[in-house]
């Protein structure tokens, strides 16, 4: 039963959209699905038709505040399950959320709240789906660090490819030090414009950049307008329209999903996931003292000469500031290569922090 972030730094890639309609698409296959929101925003709890998440409590964050307490127990994350109206379990967020953040600061093994307050809840569910904020925040490092993969929607755009080398880089620090068993999912292209040359180009980019080495999933989610209005519903596009090209995507993309879990075999159990997440840091230990050096017979002091005015002596002159360098900006003559850029950045996936 795997739990699984659905992240990337990048905002308005389609995070939100992408793990409600994977949600009822995989319990659309007949698998038992839970919603987990983790923006203050509350963006998915409104996306599933809980209209006023302020008014849902206990939420997340507050369980996430539970379990910052110390001796405070396991909080009961089932009673913070909402049923949407279009059948979706979900776990609220709102703006406690952003209270807990600041709870977790201080807190033992911040890290994996989260993992301990998902752990009662997965004999129930065979996908827990984690909407992720769009940050490099304490919440994301918590999901990280309680999930068993991780799906990065991306844009079909220049500027979204960014945000997928800064998520690259969270994630290969996280693999080092919270949670060596988190793996990429793969990777799912939002928002592809087949109109435009430049949404083909970033396409073809990625899927030739990543071959061989990190999953890129084959169902592609178009740019349909159908799918904003499904979310202003508050309905998942397989409940507004089952039959449009963004419901068949979807569930090309949950049978694919299906296939690779399949695939994996079993995970590993839960107690051990659990003694990876408590390492945090490697232990720090400190140098010895350095001894006092040998006391020895004082130097007599020198007398210090006296300062006097010499009429001859010329006024020194105050240094004057070198004018600052004007920058020169650049101009490209010829189209930047997307590939240049993927090439370019060091750490991607994780050959840096081995």
């Amino acid at each position: 039963m795997p739990i699984i972030a659905v992240s990337n730094q990048t905002g308005g890639v389609g995070k939100t959209t992408s793990t409600l309609n994977l949600g009822a698409a995989l319990q659309g296959a007949g698998k038992r699905v839970l919603l987990v929101d983790l923006d203050p925003q509350g963006n998915l709890s409104v996306a599933a038709g809980l209209l006023q998440p302020e008014a849902l409590s206990p939420s997340i964050g507050d369980l996430l505040v539970q379990a910052a307490r110390p001796g405070a127990g396991i909080p009961n994350a089932r009673a913070a399950i909402v049923r949407s109206p279009a059948g979706l379990d979900i776990i609220p967020a709102n703006s406690q959320l952003s209270a807990a953040e600041l709870a977790l600061v201080s807190a033992i093994s911040r890290e994996s709240a989260l993992h301990t307050v998902l752990l009662p809840l997965l004999p129930d569910y065979d996908f827990v789906l984690m909407d992720c904020l769009p940050s490099l925040s304490l919440l994301v490092v918590n999901a990280f660090t309680a999930a068993d993969g991780i799906i990065i929607p991306v844009q079909a755009d220049y500027l979204a490819m960014q945000g997928l080398a800064q998520v690259m880089e969270t994630i290969a620090a996280v693999q080092t030090r919270l949670n060596p068993q988190l793996q990429i999912f793969g990777i799912l292209l939002t928002m592809v414009d087949q109109r435009t040359s430049h949404s083909r180009e970033v396409v073809s980019t990625i899927r030739q950049a990543f071959a061989d080495q990190i999953r890129v999933f084959d169902a592609e989610i178009r740019l349909h307008v159908v799918l904003k209005d499904s979310t202003k519903a508050g309905l998942s596009i397989r409940e507004y329209d089952p039959q449009s090209a963004g419901a068949i995507a979807y569930d090309r993309l949950a049978a694919e999903l299906i296939e690779f879990v399949d695939s994996r075999g079993p995970t590993t159990p839960r107690n051990q996931r659990a003694a990876a997440a408590a390492v945090v840091l490697p232990s720090f230990t400190p140098p010895p003292p350095t001894p006092p050096a040998p006391l020895s017979a004082p130097a007599p002091e020198a007398e210090a000469p006296v300062a006097t005015l010499s009429p001859e002596a010329p006024p020194i002159a105050e240094p004057v500031p070198e004018p600052p360098v004007a920058r020169s900006r650049t101009t490209r003559t010829e189209p930047l290569r997307f590939a240049e850029f993927l090439a370019g950045r060091d750490g991607w996936l994780g050959r840096g922090d081995q």
